[in-house]
């Protein structure tokens, strides 16, 4: 804080005027000899500095201390009041000219300390605010100075990297950069430190690897700003810890891969299952047939034995499209939500506006990693639907369907092109797709799932008209069919083509 005359000791205010006064005196009794024409110039400094140091009372007294002291040791007659008139007017005028004087001084300079004050006061309101908001920011904060000296690290940062602040602040940068990756980003720093242009701007960060204090490797998002203070660049990095992003969209790839293979394989196993069937049947007739002789039944055994062979291996790819992840309880809203997440790169880039409406309080039982599959496809489907600008409403509700059995409903609605009405039919065949690039095996694996889950499916589209869109609207049971004494609902898909208004 400023040291203010208000603030001082009184002691020292009123003592360093009585001194300067005095020191004033003794300068004018020993210039007096030489005929000094204006002694009250000599006490100018006094009343001065007593005002300057300690405000408009101690100024005030040393302006009449002086006032008094030239009229006795300074004007005729010499070491004793003077009664002479004009004396005791300079006296007089010297004395309140100078106190107003020292409270125009004064006021001026209270108010401006007041200013001063109060701005100083929203400075560190502000500064406490920047530093509240940087500490409960959810991103890592991480500022250096031009020497890639860490001088700001928020606590999110020192979750990210394991370290707390008091290790890493004064430390280089460089102790949470792998090391192969140092020199290059030094180079960078400089390079945008000289030009002002960085790949790693606000709206669209870059993907770098980051070292934990433990030495673990990690995906990281980052965005980079620099600002001069006081002549000093100081950089900004603000950093994302994307591990569980990655890995989540990993999981997600994997278990489409592995689910369109099994189903897929299911689908050709039990297709040849069924003529496998039939000719073990005819070779077992053929096998009592009276007519055959004992070499042509050895070969019918050994006919049979390889159409049991082929007939295992079928049921073990049937055996392979089962799931076998355990049935938990869960939140839809908050598997949506993390499925969104993922989306949000998709949706910036295509500039389309996602609306949410979540019930946050709604459970229900079931497979989790297959719920999130669901919604992972009928969300791809309608990003790839919608055109630029275009608009995504995803809703989770509480729901009460026919069957009287409490559930959930996942509506997902787009404003994109519409499915016409004669494809409608065929959207949950597999293998039949309305895109290019399209393999036909998400829609079809979706209401796999939901069927597994006893749960309701159902379509609305309109293709044509003024407003265009798809409503995938989804009703899941809020316990599991596996549960001993539940009512199970009959699963269903239902499709309406074209049906009145546009999805969104």
């Amino acid at each position: 804080m400023r040291s203010t005359p208000r603030s001082r000791p009184a002691t020292l205010r009123y003592g360093l005027s009585l001194l300067a006064v005095t020191v004033s005196l003794l300068v004018s009794i020993w210039l007096r000899p030489h005929s000094f024409t204006t002694p009250y110039l000599l006490f100018y400094p006094a009343v001065i500095l007593s005002l300057w140091f300690g405000g408009l009372w101690p100024g005030l007294l040393a302006t009449l201390l002086s006032a008094l002291t030239v009229d006795f040791f300074q004007l005729p007659p010499y070491d004793r009041f003077s009664t002479d008139a004009a004396n005791v007017l300079r006296t007089a005028f010297f004395f309140f000219a100078f106190a107003v004087i020292c409270w125009l001084i004064d006021r001026n300079r209270a108010r401006t300390e007041d200013a001063l004050l109060a701005r100083e006061q929203d400075v560190r309101a502000g500064r406490q605010h920047l530093a509240a908001i940087i500490g409960s920011a959810m991103d890592g904060i991480i500022t250096v100075d031009r020497d890639q000296r860490i001088v700001l690290f928020n606590k999110a940062a020192e979750e990210i990297f394991r370290c707390p602040a008091s290790e890493a602040i004064g430390q280089s940068l460089d102790r949470f950069i792998p090391e192969r990756f140092r020199q290059v980003h030094r180079t960078h720093v400089a390079d945008y430190g000289a030009t002002g242009r960085t790949t790693r701007s606000m709206y669209s960060p870059a993907t770098l690897t980051g070292l934990r204090a433990d030495g673990e490797e990690f995906p990281v998002e980052v965005t980079l700003s620099w600002v001069n203070v006081g002549g000093q660049q100081l950089y900004t990095a603000i950093l994302r810890d994307i591990t569980q992003r990655r890995q989540t969209e990993a999981a997600l790839i994997q278990s489409e891969k592995l689910a369109s293979v099994g189903r897929l394989a299911a689908t050709v196993a039990h297709e040849i299952n069924n003529p496998l069937e039939a000719i073990n049947g005819l070779l077992y007739l053929l096998k009592y047939n009276p007519s055959l002789d004992d070499a042509a039944r050895r070969y019918v055994e050994m006919a049979q034995f390889e159409v049991k062979h082929a007939a295992q291996i079928t049921r073990q790819t049937l055996g392979f499209s089962k799931s076998r992840a355990a049935i938990t309880r869960f939140q839809p809203a908050e598997v949506m939500g993390s499925v969104l997440e993922l989306f949000e790169r998709r949706l910036d880039k295509k500039n389309v506006t996602c609306e949410k409406e979540f019930s946050t309080d709604l459970v229900v039982s079931g497979v989790e990693s297959e719920i999130r599959q669901v919604f992972w496809n009928l969300l791809t489907n309608s990003l790839d639907a919608v055109p630029p600008q275009g608009r995504i409403k995803v809703r989770i509700s509480a729901s009460l369907p026919v069957a009287c059995a409490p559930g959930v409903r996942i509506t997902v609605a787009d404003s994109g092109h519409g499915i016409d009405a004669d494809k409608l039919e065929h959207v949950f065949e597999p293998f039949f797709t309305t895109k290019e690039n399209g393999n036909g095996l998400g829609l079809w694996i979706t209401s796999e799932i939901v069927k597994k889950h006893s749960g309701l499916m159902r379509i609305r589209s309109r293709s044509s008209g003024e407003r265009t869109g798809t409503i995938f609207s989804i009703f899941l049971p809020r316990e599991s069919p596996t549960r001993p004494g539940l009512q199970v609902v009959p699963p269903a898909v239902a499709i309406r083509p074209n049906c009145g208004q546009a999805a969104v």
